[in-house]
This record gives structure tokens, sequence and C-alpha cells, in this order.
């Protein structure tokens, strides 16, 4: 995440797995994100997670056996 100038870029999620496709809430406190943190190098262990977006409060909002992506929120 970063300034919209660009400046001040930082890292969200942790480092060794792979989290794609972040969505911002409309309220801008949340990023709702696909990643494999629990289920690292399985092909279909990606999980749905939100997050807010200083990094903090990671909960998963899937579990299942079937990968589960692109996040977006609805009004």
């Amino acid at each position: 995440i970063m300034n919209a100038d660009g400046s001040n870029a930082r890292m969200l999620t942790p480092t060794g797995g792979n989290s794609q496709g972040p969505s911002i809430s409309p309220d801008g406190q949340w990023v709702a994100f696909t990643s494999y943190f629990d289920h690292y190098g399985e092909i279909h262990g990606c999980e749905i997670y939100i997050m807010r977006v200083d990094g903090t409060d990671v909960r998963r909002l899937t579990d299942n056996d079937y990968c589960d992506y692109q996040p977006r929120w609805g009004p």
C-alpha cells in the first residue's frame, strides 16, 4: 500500500505466501484479498482474508477445499 503520490510504499502481508487481488472497503478502513497463508504450496489452498489497511487485525473469511479468490465489497 502507498500514498496516492507513490510515496511511503509498504508491504502489508507477510512473506512466504502468495497474496493477491486486494479490494479496499468503501470506508477505506479494510482490505480484502486472496492468500495462501494457511495452505502455502497447496493447489486449491487459497482463502479470502480481510485486514485493516495498516496491516493489523488479519481475519480469514473462508475455509474450504476450493480456491476462493477475487473478493469484492458490496453496498
